[in-house]
């Protein structure tokens, strides 16, 4: 018999769920950066028809951004100090 307790999408779902309640990582956020790079007319797409449930909000994303482009800057300017 084999169920949805098998199957190997929902065992990766389940982890990405578990690791985001623990450690507040949303791995949305992997997933929507990788696909802009290499499909960005789908994020796009996804969107613009306010398909929220697979990629990560856009203003989550650029806020999340911003932050981690501030805190590489500013360890940069630490290190060549």
């Amino acid at each position: 018999m084999t169920g949805r307790a098998n199957d190997p999408e929902r065992k990766r779902s389940d982890i990405e769920d578990i690791a985001e309640d623990v450690l507040g990582f949303n791995f949305r956020s992997l997933r929507t950066f990788w696909d802009l790079i290499v499909r960005p007319s789908e994020v796009f797409q996804a969107y613009a028809t306010r398909d929220s449930g697979r990629y990560t909000p856009a203003l989550r994303l650029w806020l999340g951004l911003t932050v981690v482009l501030a805190l590489l800057s500013f360890f940069w300017a630490a290190m060549t100090s």
